[in-house]
């Protein structure tokens, strides 16, 4: 195990792909291919009791048979199955959950019980987890793809240096495939789902020291955990890495579609703008200033409450 505590699920030495399946058309293949085909360096351990062998990798009945210490669980399991592989991996010593399954708060009553109740269980336990209602986290420089959008299931993508994080989860391979088109590339893109545990913000923060990342995109569907999402902020001014955000809310239409998503309300659009503003995170109106309005941000020093803030790589505006 790595010192720092999200290395499990940003730089993992050892995979269990939990609900890996030998059917081509579900989530469960697709993953554990984009993972095989890209090369992890790393191992992988498929886990299904009803197979032997998936893509030529032996399978396991469950994370407690697999006789090494796992670094990360990705977990595709039916939602009635998530609490128990929960209780299964914190056990087993896994530090890093990414938690594919849906049906939690985005549904309703019922599914934010489930919610709390893994929340629960991660309290005190040392292991964190993205999701649930994630679409994996992808590090395009390690080639760890954990996600089973079609996007990322093609040879030699580009890498670059911008970070990418978002509710949505079909945003990540729109981030990609849109930017790809546009010679604008990134460094690894993450889908936080319903942030039960780890935020957007924490996300983010958790990357800020790493030299391969000069800034960052965010799609916001809620302003949850706001607390963790302006600390991040702040940092990043700081360090000179400025942050671009798109948030959903300004129409009845786009509030129905964050709820829709992952169940939090968007929240009242002025108090959205006044809050980024004073985190100094540049807002954009569309999708497309989103993902090609980057290089410019990054030619001029960040903003926070209308004040220059002084950075060591800002350019002049």
């Amino acid at each position: 195990m790595t010192s720092r505590p999200l290395d499990p699920i940003f730089s993992p030495t050892s995979i269990a792909v939990v609900g890996a399946s030998r059917r081509r058309d579900s989530l469960g293949f697709s993953l554990l291919h984009n993972l095989v085909v890209n090369e992890f360096n790393g191992a992988i351990y498929p886990v299904n009791p009803e197979a032997r062998a998936i893509h030529s990798l032996k399978c396991y009945p469950n994370v407690q048979a697999i006789p090494d210490p796992i670094d990360l669980a990705v977990v595709l399991v039916p939602r009635r199955l998530v609490q128990g592989v929960v209780e299964e991996c914190i056990a087993k010593g896994v530090r890093g959950l990414v938690v594919i399954s849906a049906g939690f708060s985005e549904t309703g009553a019922e599914g934010a019980a489930r919610e709390t109740r893994i929340r629960q269980l991660l309290k005190d336990s040392g292991t964190r987890l993205v999701g649930p209602s994630s679409l994996g986290v992808v590090d395009l420089r390690q080639k760890t793809f954990l996600t089973a959008n079609a996007a990322f299931d093609e040879p030699d993508l580009p890498v670059g240096r911008i970070f990418a994080a978002s509710h949505s989860g079909g945003m990540i391979g729109t981030f990609l495939s849109r930017g790809k088109a546009r010679g604008i590339h990134f460094a690894g893109l993450v889908s936080v789902g319903n942030e039960v545990n780890l935020s957007i913000g924490e996300i983010c923060q958790a990357t800020l020291d790493d030299p391969g990342i000069d800034g960052y995109v965010l799609f916001l569907e809620t302003m949850r955990k706001a607390e963790a999402l302006r600390a991040f902020a702040l940092q990043a001014a700081m360090r000179g890495k400025p942050v671009l955000a798109y948030k959903l809310g300004r129409s009845a239409a786009a509030r129905e579609l964050a709820v829709s998503h992952t169940g939090a309300l968007a929240g009242e659009d002025d108090i959205a703008d006044v809050f980024l503003a004073e985190c100094g995170i540049a807002r954009v109106d569309t999708l497309e200033g989103l993902i090609e309005g980057f290089p410019l941000l990054a030619r001029v020093p960040a903003q926070v409450r209308g004040a220059r803030i002084p950075t060591p790589t800002a350019r002049g505006p």
